[in-house]
């Protein structure tokens, strides 16, 4: 007689990525599931048992590897399996079999392994701007509330520039300091807010960007021939700082909206 092992086969079935409805269906079917070390057998209500040839240790080692092809192939070949016990498809006594291909063991840690590489803060950074920092959409950009720049949030949010009915656009982010840009016209305006480090000042100097006030940078470039020309400079200007925590702005998106 084949020896019944106490161990939680649904669990372990659903961990290996079978269809949680169809084991539901059968177990208020009056069903049970019954592992053997060398198969799986459905009783249902009435005593009729149905076998699953499969190794204990290969369900086993599917429930901890999901996503091995092995497993996804003992997974289909069992929902299948399940969905004809509970329709009535099978025979009495009918036996389906899996021939196991390896599946493969989860990596396991060795008392030699090098400790995991923290990830630097400088990525960490990046991934915190880029969230907080998600583009705005066309329709997020025209209804946005035009703010002070250290205050927006998202690439393209709309914001104030020293005369009261202008709008520049965020378009980058730094550790401490963001910068906006519009274009008006034929002019390409850049307007920088937060606590510059001197070697980003001697950048700005370069591209002629002045010093206005404490905390404040700007520069218009006259004569601008296209959008292309302007994002050209930016790309210039943010490749010369070292690149902005945030992506590559697009100046197209912003090239009809500033005032």
């Amino acid at each position: 007689m084949p020896i019944k092992l106490d161990l939680d086969a649904p669990g372990m079935l659903v961990a290996m990525g079978c269809y949680p409805a169809m084991l539901e269906t059968l177990q208020n079917q009056g069903a049970d599931f019954i592992l053997h070390p060398d198969q799986l057998i459905v009783k249902q209500k009435d005593g009729t048992k149905f076998k699953f040839e499969v190794f204990l240790s290969v369900l086993q080692a599917a429930a901890k590897n999901k996503n091995d092809p092995a497993t996804i192939e003992l997974k289909n070949k069992l929902d299948a399996f399940f969905s004809d016990v509970a329709l009535g498809a099978l025979d009495p006594g009918t036996s389906t079999e899996f021939t196991a291909t390896e599946i493969a063991a989860p990596e396991s840690k060795s008392l030699f392994a090098p400790p995991p590489i923290a990830m630097p803060k400088q990525w960490l950074d990046h991934l915190n701007a880029m969230t907080q920092h998600a583009p705005l959409s066309p329709k997020g950009m025209e209804f946005a509330d035009k703010l002070p720049l250290a205050n927006a949030k998202g690439l393209y949010a709309p914001v104030r520039g020293s005369d009261a009915t202008s709008r520049y656009f965020l378009v980058a982010v730094f550790p401490t300091y963001k910068v906006a840009a519009r274009i008006k016209g034929f002019t390409f305006s850049i307007r920088i807010e937060g606590n510059v480090p001197e070697k980003d000042q001697l950048v700005f100097v370069s591209m002629g960007i002045k010093h206005n006030a404490p905390g404040h940078w700007s520069a218009h470039l006259v004569d601008i021939k296209s959008v292309e020309q302007a994002q050209k400079y930016l790309g210039a200007l943010l490749g010369a700082l070292g690149g902005a925590l945030t992506p590559m702005p697009d100046l197209g998106t912003i090239q009809h909206a500033g005032w």
